[in-house]
């Protein structure tokens, strides 16, 4: 078998019957991560097992450094942007107060008489 995996005898025989080393760190994490709906990240975590676990104290880089090496990721929910924005919607459409009465005979005059009302009369504008 050794010579099929490409390694030496004396370093199977010293992995053979050893434990992962964070194993039971992951179940802790998984657990933490299950309650959560898959949607916690390392710092939720880390801040759950404060706690839920009061006596178990574990780094940030540790949470992380295991959910890589299990494959834990979380899944954002992210909101929704509304899509349609510029949509004509026929209760924000504001009253027609022109009358669409362009036809003026110098470029501008009409918002100039409005300015000028404003301005000496103390008018208040109306939308």
């Amino acid at each position: 078998m050794c010579a099929v995996l490409e390694i030496s005898p004396k370093t199977y025989y010293k992995y053979r019957n050893k434990e992962e080393s964070d194993y039971y760190d992951y179940l802790i994490i998984k657990e933490i991560f299950n309650a959560s709906k898959g949607t916690y990240g390392y710092r939720r975590i880390v801040e759950g097992i404060k706690i839920k676990y009061e006596r178990v104290i574990m780094n940030g880089k540790k949470v992380l450094r295991i959910m890589k090496k299990y494959n834990l990721v979380p899944e954002y929910i992210r909101k929704s942007k509304k899509k349609n924005k510029n949509e004509r919607i026929e209760d924000n459409v504001k009253p027609n107060l022109l009358k669409r009465n362009f036809n003026t005979d110098a470029a501008n005059i009409y918002m100039i008489e409005k300015l000028l009302l404003i301005k000496y009369q103390n008018i208040m504008i109306i939308n």
